[in-house]
């Protein structure tokens, strides 16, 4: 039985009661009976007065209109409500304390203040009759992070219970309270993630005031979610900004342990890199207050050359990379910091307030007193609760005004659909048995037109963010809470509107430049005087030592050229090759390659010559301190063994060289230690380079041993004590040069360096190779003159050329008599017929 028939019914019965009233009362009145029974009965039929009221109110009650119940569903973090217990996520005990007893600015305070918020709002909708007529409004609360307990409070700081605790709440919603048509949510992006996508899945719309990561703007994954915040898209409201400065380099400093953070960071530079800004570094910041973390970030960002910086991150990560950097000296007036939230120090650090001069705050739009549904939400709320709140409670961190903002448009949502539907009642049952749901995604609640709080009216966008425009704020680094509001974006950031200039860390409103002034690094090019003659001198000394080899090898019979050992001869020239090689890499830009084969190159071309040195007069040292006499074999055998130790000691260092280049290696920088850069290579410190340098100093170590003990062992014309000598000390005074000059280099000591390395192959190559061709010259020309005059005997003339012969006048190299300490040379001995 319906309203109307109850009511039928009920007029029914008042009609009946008041004629039966009624002839009762005229049968009294025309029948004779004293005045007493009279009074009597009609005292008896008033008692059916009652009756007949009674009928009349069940009529107009059953009549009245019924309103239909829907049930709204708020997500919050109410195990901080003292006392609230919880059925799964479901809230069954809730107490809303009283003002005095909570602080709003703190995590407990924005609980409580949000709920008084949404309470007040859906009063107000229910006391209004025009709004949703015939529809009231309840609300079910549901908590992510389980019951409230004694000790939550102090250990509580802003993450709720995680993935499970965000599905279980979407998960009763969904399957248990069925009631449940719309969600609010207070939850921070972490879990709001998982919400959202389960409330998706349902057909719940869910709205939210607090989740700002850009992710949650995938209307794919999130097609029920929507949000009265800005989040996707603060990179076109920051070039904008950029824009008006002229800047179009940046570097960022973000959080890689928060996911707003990273999120924002991201979306934020794809939009800049796409307008044509360039991105210089993205340096990670896991922990703010980290001395080492911190010192990583001003070392990247002093090598990226970044003058203009955006900080993602919360309010504390934004004040401890701020006053990090100034401690290091990168806050100051050729740098710019920008960042999307207040600067809050970690800790009560002394001196962060000067750190702050300079820096600009880019937030969406706040709630001002001038905004009239802002004065009366405050007015509402201040006068519905008792608590005397400020401004910076309302607008802050907590932001309430998004909360009721997100009720509104949910609650506009749905009258949208039952006007459309054209049965207003029959809809809003509908609508509570959530049989509209599947029109109930984002795209249902946008333009509205709703006077809102954070907007006036509320937009959103096509990813169901809230529109917004952006207001930019400088500090002057006198108070950490005084910012000065200086211009705006437009809601679809086309355009910034300046409304005064700035001052930055300089206390000036000229934007510095982003960039450092262009500087001329030095280098040595082909076009140099230092890389002509670099290349000069290359060529001279690579030319020269092969015409030496080409000498030696042609005349490698005569007693000359073989007293210099050929083959040691050879690898000396190779190695003084190898050094003159190395200058063309120090000409134009330096790379890795170029860099490593500057150092291998050195090192490996100089113990080639040093290893060559010893290795002959090593061999010289045995065979004269023999004694008795050996047999040529012998000899053979024992200049082999001196020459395989010499490849063994090459061979090692080849393996060095190899694992030096693999695992230590060298790269290229710009010394900016000078006041003119230039371009050098930085050898990567550690064991295996001082290895290198150790390998060198023992060989001449050696070389210095042996010319020691070959001075009084050799005969005057195989004796080289005193090249040995000279050529230990000028390689011992050239390295030590070259350690000199890297204690405090310039853009000419790599020039130095060359010259010095070069002239000491020069000197080698002179006092060993070059000395000994020259004396056969002089020889082969005396003897050619001898030739020419003394053509008068023949057999003198035949003697002359048996002793040119290279069989007659080499070194005797496979056999030698000795009888004593001294060495005897074979072409003295012919008589004993030793053969040479």
């Amino acid at each position: 039985m319906d309203g109307s028939q109850i009511g039928v019914s009920c007029l029914s019965y008042g009609f009946a009661t008041a004629v039966n009233i009624f002839f009762e009362v005229m049968v009294s009145i025309c029948s004779v009976e004293t005045n007493e029974n009279r009074v009597d009965r009609m005292m008896l039929r008033l008692l059916h007065l009652p009756h007949l009221l009674l009928s009349l109110l069940c009529a107009l009650a059953a009549t009245a209109p019924i309103k239909t119940n829907i049930t709204i569903g708020l997500i919050s973090w109410y195990c901080l409500s003292p006392g609230a217990k919880v059925n799964g996520s479901f809230v069954t005990e809730f107490i809303n304390e009283s003002p005095s007893s909570f602080d709003a600015t703190t995590f407990e305070g924005m609980a409580q203040l949000i709920d008084s918020q949404l309470e007040l709002a859906i009063r107000d909708v229910n006391q209004d009759p025009s709004f949703l007529p015939g529809v009231h409004v309840n609300v079910k609360r549901f908590s992510d992070c389980g019951a409230w307990t004694p000790t939550i409070a102090a250990s509580w700081a802003g993450s709720p219970g995680g993935f499970a605790a965000s599905i279980m709440a979407a998960s009763d919603i969904i399957e248990v309270h069925t009631d449940v048509i719309g969600v609010i949510g207070t939850e921070f992006s972490k879990t709001t993630k998982a919400t959202a996508e389960v409330l998706s899945v349902g057909k719940i719309p869910y709205c939210s005031g607090a989740a700002g990561s850009p992710v949650l703007s995938d209307k794919n994954k999130y097609p029920y979610f929507f949000r009265t915040i800005p989040a996707l898209g603060s990179g076109d409201h920051i070039f904008q900004l950029l824009k008006l400065w002229g800047v179009s380099r940046v570097a960022a400093v973000y959080d890689p342990s928060d996911a707003l953070s990273s999120e924002t960071h991201f979306d934020a530079f794809k939009s800049l890199i796409n307008r044509g800004i360039t991105v210089l570094d993205s340096v990670p910041v896991p922990d703010s207050t980290n001395a080492n973390v911190l010192d990583y970030a001003a070392r990247t960002l002093e090598k990226a050359t970044a003058r203009y910086v955006v900080i993602f991150g919360n309010s504390h990560f934004v004040g401890g990379v701020l006053y990090g950097l100034g401690q290091r000296g990168m806050v100051d007036s050729i740098h710019v910091y920008i960042g999307l939230n207040l600067p809050v120090p970690p800790n009560k650090l002394s001196g962060f307030s000067r750190y702050l001069r300079g820096y600009i705050l880019l937030l969406p739009e706040q709630p001002g007193g001038a905004s009239a549904s802002q004065i009366q939400a405050e007015k509402e709320l201040q006068s519905f609760t008792g608590y005397n709140f400020t401004d910076s409670d309302y607008q802050g961190v907590d932001n309430t005004g998004s909360y009721r903002d997100c009720l509104m448009v949910l609650l506009s949502g749905f009258d949208k659909i039952l006007k459309q539907s054209g049965e207003y009642a029959a809809a809003a049952s509908h609508l509570s048995e959530r049989k509209f749901q599947d029109d109930m995604n984002f795209t249902n609640f946008k333009d509205l037109g709703i006077h809102g709080v954070t907007a006036d009216p509320i937009q959103l966008s096509i990813n169901g963010d809230v529109l917004l425009p952006y207001q930019a704020y400088f500090f002057t680094g006198e108070n950490p809470s005084v910012s000065c509001l200086f211009g705006s974006t437009d809601i679809h950031a086309t355009g910034f509107i300046k409304t005064r200039s700035p001052p930055f860390f300089s206390n000036t409103s000229t934007p510095p430049p982003d960039q450092p002034e262009p500087v001329t690094i030095y280098t040595y090019s082909h076009a140099s005087p230092a890389g002509i003659m670099l290349l000069v001198f290359s060529c001279i000394g690579v030319g020269g030592t092969l015409i030496a080899v080409i000498i030696l090898v042609v005349y490698r019979r005569d007693m000359e050229i073989r007293a210099m050992s050929l083959p040691e001869a050879i690898t000396l020239c190779v190695g003084c090759t190898v050094v003159f090689c190395v200058f063309i890499t120090y000409l134009d830009l330096p790379t890795v390659l170029k860099c490593k084969l500057k150092f291998v190159g050195f090192y490996f071309g100089y113990i080639l010559i040093l290893s060559s040195l010893l290795s002959k007069t090593m061999y010289l040292y045995i065979i004269y301190r023999l004694k008795g006499v050996r047999k040529a074999k012998q000899l053979i055998k024992m200049r082999r063994n001196v020459r395989l130790a010499n490849v063994m000691l090459i061979f090692g260092e080849i393996m060095l060289s190899m694992i030096w280049w693999k695992y230590a290696g060298s790269k290229p920088f710009v010394s900016i230690k000078s006041t003119a850069p230039y371009y050098s290579c930085k050898d990567e410190a550690g064991i295996l380079t001082d290895l290198f340098l150790l390998f060198s100093i023992g060989l001449l170590s050696l070389l210095c041993i042996m010319g020691y003990l070959t001075s009084s062992s050799l005969l005057e014309g195989q004796n080289e004590s005193i090249a040995l000598y000279m050529i230990s000390l000028s390689t011992t005074i050239v390295v030590t040069l070259i350690q000199a000059l890297k204690q405090n280099p310039d853009r000419n000591s790599d020039f130095i360096h060359c010259l010095l390395l070069g002239a000491n192959c020069a000197l080698i190559l002179l006092w060993v190779i070059i000395r000994r061709i020259l004396i056969f010259f002089q020889r082969w020309r005396h003897n050619f003159g001898v030739s020419q005059f003394e053509t008068s005997s023949q057999g003198q003339s035949s003697h002359v050329s048996k002793s040119l012969s290279p069989n007659r006048s080499s070194l005797c190299a496979s056999s030698y008599y000795a009888t004593s300490r001294k060495p005897i040379l074979c072409q003295r001995l012919v008589s004993v017929n030793i053969p040479c």
